[in-house]
Parts: structure tokens; sequence; C-alpha cells
């Protein structure tokens, strides 16, 4: 489900960028700028914004982010990839931590 989100989502904004240098390039230096300038404007001061909430809402720690719930509570301890990764190379090559 998180995929055909992304995925829309990408499609969504392929079709609206489009749309919006469509407009854009009619524009014909209006306010003493150029239209590529206005492009450059008109799709980044959205993102400013954007990360500054996302920076406040959203917790570097997933046992603090509250819109996981429960969810974040199991995920968490699973641990750093690497040391998964670490873990599953000992276990394939028949050696154990433990016995080292």
């Amino acid at each position: 489900m998180r995929f055909a989100i992304l995925f829309g989502a990408v499609f969504a904004a392929g079709v609206l960028d489009g749309i919006l240098v469509y407009g854009i390039s009619h524009m014909k230096d209006i306010g003493g700028l150029k239209n590529w300038r206005w492009l450059f404007l008109l799709e980044g001061l959205p993102i400013i914004p954007l990360g500054v909430m996302t920076y406040l809402f959203l917790g570097s720690i997933p046992d603090t982010v509250q819109c996981m719930g429960q969810m974040g509570g199991a995920i968490a301890p699973l641990g750093h990839p690497t040391a998964l990764l670490k873990e599953w190379n000992e276990l394939h090559s028949g050696t154990n931590a433990q016995t080292r």
C-alpha cells in the first residue's frame, strides 16, 4: 500500500508540475522576474515549510513518534540493519558471537 501511495504521488506530482510549467511559461516576466525564476520560486518555496513541519513533527526515535502508536514500539527493538546483517552473517557462516 505504501508503494502504491508513493507511485501515485510521484505520478500526480509529474502531472501538476507539467501544468505549473505550462502556466509559468506564459507569464511573460510578471513582477520583473524571468519565467525560470518564477519556476524555481513556485516549486521551491513550499518545500521550506514542509521541511520545517517534518523536522518538528517526526521524531528521530521510533518510540517517540506518536503517529505510529503501538507499532513503533514493536519495530524499534529490531535494531540497526547493520547489526542484523552481522548476526545473519554469523548464523550463515556457522559461528556464534557468544563462542568467541
